[in-house]
Order: structure tokens, then sequence, then C-alpha cells
């Protein structure tokens, strides 16, 4: 994306369950104009990177919303050890199944390493294939 294309907003976000409401909030307002069943998914998936992040980072994170003409990336970082973990669990089992919902419902996603921690993105398009 060449930077005179996107729009980007960041937010650094306390390690508080109030950061996954305030990360929905974030990402809504970055997305006016947006289909509704894109806005709806990407409300969602930050909101799953944020709890992962809060819950297995115990950081401070920071939420980065890249909108461009064609596409929306969303990451989450946070300064927590290890790489997040794309586990296998059954859908009747109620924790340990976000970064499946994040690969199932977006265009791609990824780790990025960073110094001192990591940041998990997801990418979706905006407009129907």
């Amino acid at each position: 994306m060449a930077e005179g294309d996107a729009n980007v907003t960041t937010a650094r976000l306390p390690a508080d369950t109030a950061s996954v409401g305030e990360s929905r909030h974030l990402v809504r307002r970055s997305c006016a104009g947006i289909r509704r069943d894109v806005v709806e998914t990407a409300e969602l998936l930050p909101s799953e990177l944020v709890t992962n992040a809060i819950v297995h980072g115990g950081s401070p994170v920071a939420l980065t919303i890249t909108r461009s003409p064609i596409m929306l990336r969303i990451s989450v970082a946070d300064s927590g050890p290890g790489d997040p973990l794309l586990s296998g669990t059954s859908a009747e089992v109620e924790r340990g199944r976000g970064l499946a919902i994040v690969q199932d419902l977006s265009h791609s996603w990824g780790v990025a390493q960073q110094s001192g921690g990591k940041a998990v993105w997801f990418a979706l398009t905006l407009f129907e294939p």
C-alpha cells in the first residue's frame, strides 16, 4: 500500500478487559462507509486479538488500523513473550479459538516479530470478489 493511499489509525490500549470494547469502537469509527458484513467481521477479529494479547501477553497493546481503497488491515501488538499458536480446538470448547476465528474470517493473517514483542495482524478485502 502506498502511504498516500492509506488511512492509518493507531491507539495504545491498557492491559485491561475494557480495551476489548475500545478496540471495537475504534474499528467501527475507522470503517465508516464500508459494507456492514465487513464492519461486523472487522469489529469481531480485533476483539479476539486484543483479548489474546491481554490474557497471554499481559501488557498494553498497540492497535493499528490501516484502511486503503481495497483492503482493511488491523494489527494488535504486545510485548508478551512467545508466538501465538493456532490450536485445533473444537467448536464446543469456549476458549482457545481466537486465532482459528481470525484465520477463518480474514482474507489473510500472520504474526510479525518486533523488538520487544510481536504483532498479530489480519486483512479483509473491502470489495466483493
